[in-house]
């Protein structure tokens, strides 16, 4: 990598974890699920942002009810 080659990182430990992965699975596992709920993590963040911020979004918004849903009366 580019970095401090001291420093411990999820990718120097995925990286570690790769040379031992048919003996110890579980070395690659855990840095792996965390690299990957990050960038779920991120995502998500990232599509309510847009959601909220994007002008075009927040006219449709308003627009109202979708023209094949009718209200129910009891």
């Amino acid at each position: 990598g580019l970095g401090d080659p001291n420093v411990v990182s999820w990718g120097s430990m995925v990286g570690t974890g790769r040379e031992a992965l048919r003996t110890a699975w579980y070395m690659i596992a855990v840095p792996g699920s965390a690299i990957a709920l990050t960038v779920l993590g991120l995502n998500l963040l990232s599509d309510a942002l847009h959601t909220a911020f994007n002008p075009r979004l927040r006219r449709k918004r308003g627009a109202g009810v979708a023209p094949d849903v009718q209200a129910v009366r009891l």
